[in-house]
């Protein structure tokens, strides 16, 4: 068990700590990772109650290296999934290299579009 933890805060849903047994501290936000300047900016732009963020951020500490891997890497395919359902919507008759090449222009810049493909996204417009 984390040792910043007590034994009573793990009673709560999968092993996750209880949010009503968390300190005051943790409950607001006041965690030590992510720095805190980093939770300026979540508190500010973040819908998610404190109590409930504190119990992902224990939830995030629990994980394994691997865990934690894994779940950027469903993230990752999700994000590429919707990118490509977006092209497609937008595109329908365009074939896979097409496809292909307006899903890379999203992470990659026209000159780079340009030299490694030969695909200019600024010409292929439609």
């Amino acid at each position: 068990m984390n040792d910043r933890m007590n034994a009573a805060d793990s009673d709560g849903v999968d092993g996750l700590p209880d949010a009503s047994r968390l300190s005051d501290s943790r409950v607001r936000g006041n965690l030590e990772f992510p720095p805190r300047s980093s939770m300026v900016y979540a508190e500010h732009m973040n819908d998610t109650h404190p109590a409930a963020h504190a119990i992902l951020i224990e939830g995030y500490r629990r994980m394994t290296p691997a865990q934690k891997l894994e779940r950027v890497s469903a993230l990752c395919r999700t994000v590429r999934e919707l990118a490509l359902a977006d092209i497609r919507r937008r595109y329908p008759g365009a074939g896979e290299r097409e496809i292909s090449m307006r899903l890379a222009s999203r992470w990659l810049d026209a000159a780079t579009m340009r030299s490694a493909f030969g695909w200019d996204p600024a010409l292929e417009r439609t």
